[in-house]
């Protein structure tokens, strides 16, 4: 959901508090995720910096979530 979010303001905290954790030199968390997962959030750490936004609309992405996750509730 990260990933495909249209929030901006969100997107920055998210990328701040990424940035934050790289210079403290904490334990990579993302050892823990799926390498497509990783790939997505490097895109769209750079889409956020580059200014260019492909995103996908929230209400989309929450059909596609819902349908894919069931479990979630959400």
């Amino acid at each position: 959901m990260i990933v495909d979010s249209e929030d901006k303001a969100f997107i920055s905290k998210v990328l701040e508090y990424a940035r934050t954790l790289k210079k403290q030199k904490t334990v990579d968390s993302t050892e823990e995720l799926p390498q497509h997962i990783i790939d997505e959030l490097v895109l769209s750490m750079n889409e956020l910096d580059n200014g260019t936004d492909a995103g996908i609309p929230h209400s989309v992405m929450l059909e596609k979530l819902r349908k894919e996750y069931p479990s979630l509730n959400i």
